[in-house]
Parts: structure tokens; C-alpha cells; sequence
């Protein structure tokens, strides 16, 4: 049921995402500026909950989708971030907003937590091995299996 109830949610954002894109092209092809009417209003109300959507069961498209689009409003869709905790889209729009200082040093506290989780990890693999008397490349085998050692690859649209 989980797996059925992402999927949906997927489907939905993409679709979404889809329609959007295509309405905002045909508008600019068209020549209507969007900039002054109540058109602009609907499609930033549909990038703000397709973004709350992606904070709370896509956080990884998060950033994607920020750079796809640049109709929104960046202190609000701060808010959102920070409050789901994604980093990499805080940071970007932490930079957008000219705090660079900040978006580093966000960044940076990210990458370091990971490398702490990482050591505890790593450590607690090599601990168990030792008690059971693994060799080196049976030791080396298991970390490279460790969640905290893959690789997450993002998914894309």
C-alpha cells in the first residue's frame, strides 16, 4: 500500500509539473505576460504546493525542481526547506538570495554530519568483524554494503 500511495504522489507531481511547464511556454510563446495578471498567481500557488509536496515525499527532487523553475517566491520556499530539512535546496536558495555565507556553511554542517555518521558506521562494521575474526577484504566487503557507504543516485522526472 505505501509503495501504491508514493507512486500516486509521483505521478501526480509529474503530472503537474508537466501541465505547468507547458502552460508557462505557451503563455511566453503566445506573448501574454504573465508578469501583472491573475494567471501568475495561479501558477505560483501551483509551484508552492507542488514544492510542499516534494518537501514531504520526494525531498531528494526538491532542487530539481527549484532549478526548472524561477516563478516562485524564494523566502517562502526557504521556509519550506529548511522546515522539511532539505539542505541541498536550502543552500541553493540560501545563494539565490545573495547569502552565500550561509548557504556554506549549511553545506558544509551537512557534509560533516554525514562524515560522523559515516565513521560510526564504518566503525561498528570493523568492531563486529573483529569479534567474529573476518578477514580484511570480508571487513572491507561489508562496509562498502553499509547504507552510509552507497551511493544514493536521485531520481529524476
Amino acid at each position: 500500500m505505501e509503495i501504491q500511495t508514493s507512486f500516486l504522489i509521483f505521478l501526480f507531481i509529474y503530472l503537474a509539473i508537466f501541465i505547468i511547464s507547458s502552460l508557462s511556454k505557451l503563455f511566453f510563446i503566445e506573448g501574454i505576460c504573465c508578469c501583472n495578471c491573475s494567471r501568475n498567481l495561479v501558477f505560483i500557488f501551483c509551484h508552492v504546493l507542488i514544492l510542499q509536496l516534494l518537501c514531504k515525499y520526494e525531498g531528494g527532487s526538491v532542487l530539481k525542481f527549484l532549478e526548472m523553475f524561477d516563478s516562485y517566491r524564494v523566502e517562502h520556499c526557504l521556509r519550506l526547506c529548511q522546515e522539511y530539512g532539505i539542505i541541498d535546496a536550502s543552500a541553493f536558495l540560501l545563494e539565490r538570495v545573495g547569502d552565500v555565507g550561509s548557504a556554506l556553511s549549511l553545506t558544509l554542517s551537512d557534509l560533516y554530519d554525514k562524515f560522523v555518521e559515516l565513521d560510526t558506521a564504518v566503525e561498528a562494521v570493523v568492531l563486529n568483524h573483529r569479534r567474529v575474526g573476518s578477514s580484511h577484504m570480508e571487513v572491507f566487503n561489508s562496509v562498502l554494503k553499509t547504507k552510509e557507504v552507497c551511493l544514493s543516485v536521485p531520481e529524476t522526472f
